[in-house]
């Protein structure tokens, strides 16, 4: 549950800045959903790899 909690905020975080960072420096404000989404992917597979 703590991992959950955990990488939730982290998503969030990374979320926002690359919506942020995107936005300015890039000129894809559709950067931030995309890091929230990749962020919490790899969570869930890692935690999938270390349950075999």
């Amino acid at each position: 549950m703590r991992k959950a909690i955990v990488s939730s905020i982290i998503a969030i975080v990374l979320g926002y800045l690359g919506s942020a960072f995107g936005y300015e420096i890039m000129n894809w404000p559709q950067l931030g959903p995309i890091v929230a989404i990749v962020v919490m992917g790899s969570a869930i597979l890692t935690s999938l790899e270390k349950d075999k």
